[in-house]
């Protein structure tokens, strides 16, 4: 005989912990994953519906852009993201059957969390055949050394948190989708903790295997969570209006991350309970609701016990009227109409009309037993309360869940100023500089923590995109105010090929955001490498005077140096023809270093430091920019003016609007320019260069013997050019300039006139060597027309690699200098007789500056 009841003891022990799986929570297979997808399409990864919509579309964010139905692969399964979360929440009630012996290996022993005691005690610690208990969820969701001993191994906050930065900067994409693959796993086993705290079986350390084996209570109803398994169907009423918490996470707790705000913020103490939306879902749920084993337990048991909860109790309802209260009419499942009566919830938090039924003895109990504890125990949860419980508690598992999953996904990087800077043989992008502001919510900082650069781009041709990734050395700090910090990614060892397409900029960074040590924070921009820039019909990029050398003027209140660009002129064009562009803006962004040490006269012409700047265009609106002809665009700078004292200047134009069936989306293109050329046009008639000494024509004519010198025919009379003397005497003449490949184009007029002893300077952008046209024509005697072209080689000032030695060196333009003016090429009419050797170091006097002709 004892041998039988110990074979039948072991039976039921095996047969509940085989149930158990099945029973510890909300169904895993259809109520876990149906709150998880509702959480899912209630959080900032659903997709917006229209272009206003805010708190949506992340995914798009990390490059994906189907959203929650992007497929990811991990091993030989494919699934939606969608689908890898609900698996998450399906498993982490996963039992290791090959342990069942051992009940600290089943993963929902450490899914409940008791809000009244100290998180290091609030786990279960309750009774069914064996003392049953676990570790708090609260703690468990984030204790990995824990979770690893049991099935399924580590699906911790912190674990997920690695699975989502390796997801972010691996290069291979087999990994990064099972990375990605295991983060939206991990934040399903995270949701369906957050989710248990909607059962009050879990807040109330009341375990419940008995569930599984179809036991019913007294009246034969199915307990709370085999009937929402049964009734599975009102989820998706009752799902879709999620109620979301106000929590803060604010919150330090020895060391956890504050996700366990959304389980316990420590305000709910057993005296204060309330229905709002600023309190852990288990104090919610502990305060306001019964389990099947804590009807009145605030009567029933003494204070200590197990299942003790001061709250709700029998003041928080209209139990005292009872007695008068006449019964409900309600249409059950089978058709059939019941009249019942239901004990309210009235008071104390969560106002509940069928909180509680009473037994068909109940009235019997009461009057004929003096035990009120045994009164207490004739009450039950039929199927009316548990709707009213669902309809309650589901709202709130689903916002909550959503919240977990904003919380994840909250560290948000503004990321602007992007620009690819082409290497000097133009093969490709060796250098990535952009602008980064930490925009997360609730201003939580970014500080100490480290930054890394991936780079996703497509090569026309190719199937599969390249990924290259960089990480910054040292720890770095990203600003919540402006200015944006800078960054600048060196990828000469890795460029993006010069042939890129469809280029993907993420900046990723880890550290410390807010209270999470080991946050993540994310930053995309996806761009199409697709404007080609060439040089406008008239050659030259920009061209202003620079005669004047220092003051400055305002436009409508700003000041503007006069040493600056304020415009640049550039034919755009859409280089992909599949990709067509409208609907849009554009803007020019030039990007150079500043000299540090700069005279405008070009006194002083030193090397750069780094000391990178940008000056950005007003935009254009453009209703589509070409594919076949090229459109020629002034772009404005007056209001942010480009200095002509740079270096390394690059011309990024970015187009944003709308790109094939993409809206808002962005196309750049870059060049190279060189840099700021001045260019000197002299009239040095002032002088004439006689016998190796430089004389004024006056000085000429008062002296017999310079007189002869120059008057050939021996008349007296000199400046005879008709008679084939040298000229000697000073004059006007006007000039006009063009700018091209081959001499051809000329300009309006620059100087009408340009006099003796003046100069003037003109500063001018181009993109390679330039050819000047130069036609002048003099004023009056004698009288002369002269066109001549000349080669002007390109300035460039900027640091290139050395063929010979593989190293950055800077090419550094030489600046030359005539009658005190600087320039990097002139112009100079010079009078001369017979030989100009030696002219150029003669002891010339100063000039005068002329400005060009309006």
């Amino acid at each position: 005989m004892k041998k039988c009841v110990f074979v039948i003891v072991i039976f039921l022990f095996l047969f509940i912990f085989l149930s158990y799986e099945k029973a510890s929570s909300w169904e895993d297979k259809k109520t876990h994953t149906l709150i998880s997808e509702y959480a899912a399409d209630s959080s900032t990864l659903r997709a917006c519906s229209d272009s206003t919509e805010e708190n949506c579309d992340y995914l798009k964010n990390v490059g994906i852009d189907n959203g929650l139905f992007e497929r990811l692969k991990w091993g030989e399964t494919q699934m939606f993201i969608k689908d890898w979360i609900k698996k998450g929440a399906e498993l982490e009630d996963k039992i290791d059957w090959g342990f069942l012996a051992l009940y600290g290996q089943m993963r929902a022993s450490n899914h409940f969390h008791n809000p009244l005691k100290p998180w290091e005690n609030a786990g279960l610690d309750d009774w069914f055949v064996v003392h049953l208990t676990g570790q708090s969820s609260l703690l468990w969701a984030q204790d990995g050394e824990i979770q690893a001993l049991f099935p399924e191994g580590d699906w911790t906050w912190q674990k997920t948190r690695e699975h989502y930065y390796f997801a972010l900067t691996s290069e291979q994409q087999t990994e990064r989708e099972e990375y990605f693959a295991r983060t939206f796993r991990g934040l399903g086993h995270q949701m369906h903790l957050i989710q248990d705290k909607a059962v009050p079986y879990h807040v109330r350390n009341d375990v419940h295997p008995e569930e599984a084996l179809g036991w019913k209570n007294v009246a034969g109803t199915s307990l709370f969570e085999r009937w929402a398994k049964e009734n599975y169907q009102l989820i998706n009423t009752y799902a879709t209006q999620p109620e979301f918490p106000s929590v803060t996470f604010d919150v330090f707790y020895n060391g956890l991350v504050p996700i366990t705000q959304l389980i316990d913020t420590d305000q709910y103490d057993g005296t204060n309970p309330t229905e709002n939306l600023a309190q852990g879902l288990a104090e919610y749920t502990n305060a306001n609701f019964f389990s099947e084993h804590t009807i009145f337990a605030a009567e029933r048991f003494s204070e200590g016990h197990r299942h003790y909860f001061p709250y709700p109790k029998e003041s928080s309802t209209d139990l005292q009227n009872y007695i008068n209260k006449l019964p409900e009419t309600v249409i059950a499942e089978d058709g059939i109409i019941d009249s019942n009566i239901y004990i309210a919830k009235n008071g104390d938090g969560e106002m509940i009309s069928r909180f509680v039924r009473p037994i068909y003895l109940s009235r019997d109990v009461y009057l004929n037993v003096s035990d009120p504890v045994i009164f207490k125990r004739a009450f039950y949860l039929d199927e009316e309360c548990h709707r009213e419980y669902t309809q309650k508690l589901i709202p709130r598992a689903v916002g909550y869940s959503a919240a977990l999953l904003d919380y994840f996904f909250r560290g948000n990087i503004e990321i602007s100023n992007i620009f690819l800077e082409p290497n000097q043989l133009e093969t490709g992008f060796d250098n990535v500089t952009l602008s980064a502001k930490n925009i997360s919510s609730d201003n939580e900082v970014m500080s100490e923590g480290t930054v890394c650069l991936v780079v996703k781009y497509e090569v026309a041709g190719q199937d599969q995109f390249q990924y290259i990734v960089k990480e910054l050395q040292g720890t770095h700090s990203i600003p919540t105010a402006d200015p944006p910090v800078e960054f600048v990614f060196d990828l000469s060892g890795s460029p993006i090929p010069i042939a890129a397409t469809e280029v993907h900029i993420c900046l990723v960074y880890k550290g410390q955001l807010g209270l999470e040590d080991g946050g993540i924070g994310v930053g995309y921009k996806k761009m199409n490498i697709i404007i080609g820039i060439n040089a406008p019909e008239q050659y030259v990029y920009s061209i202003i005077d620079g005669t004047v050398i220092d003051g400055s003027y305002d436009v409508d209140g700003t000041t503007i140096e006069t040493q600056t660009l304020k415009s640049i002129k550039a034919k755009i064009k859409n280089m992909a023809p599949d990709k067509p562009i409208q609907d849009g803006q554009i803007i020019a962004v030039a990007k150079y270093n500043k000299r540090i040490y700069y005279q405008p006269d070009l006194s002083v012409w030193a090397l750069s430091e780094d000391n990178s700047s940008y000056s950005m265009s007003e935009p254009i609106d453009i209703p589509s920019l070409s594919s076949t002809e090229p459109t020629e665009f002034e772009f404005n700078f007056i209001s942010n003016p480009i200095p002509v004292s740079i270096t390394d200047l690059y011309l990024q134009v970015i187009f944003k609007g709308t790109i094939g069936n993409e809206t808002d989306s962005t196309a750049i293109g870059v060049k190279d320019l060189n840099e700021p050329m001045h260019v000197a046009i002299i009239n040095c008639t002032d002088r004439f260069y006689l016998d190796g000494v430089l004389r004024t024509a006056q000085e000429i004519r008062n002296n017999t013997n310079l007189l002869a010198r120059v008057d050939l025919d021996g008349d007296g009379i000199a400046s005879e050019y008709w008679e084939g003397e040298p000229y000697i005497d000073p004059f006007d003449y006007n000039i006009a300039l063009g700018f091209s490949e081959n001499y051809q184009e000329l300009w309006d007029p620059f100087y009408t006139p340009l006099p003796p002893g003046g100069y003037g300077r003109i500063i001018l952008l181009t993109d390679s060597d330039t050819h000047m046209a130069l036609h002048h024509e003099s004023v009056g005697d004698p009288y002369e027309t002269i066109i001549g072209g000349y080669l002007l080689t390109s300035v460039t000032d900027q640091w290139v690699v050395d063929p010979d030695t593989g190293e950055p060196v800077f090419k550094n333009t030489i600046v030359y200098g005539f009658r005190g003016v600087g320039f990097h090429h002139f112009v100079a009419r010079i009078l001369y007789y017979p030989t100009y050797t030696g002219i150029y170091t003669a002891d010339w006097p100063g000039l005068n500056p002329v400005p060009i002709t309006p």
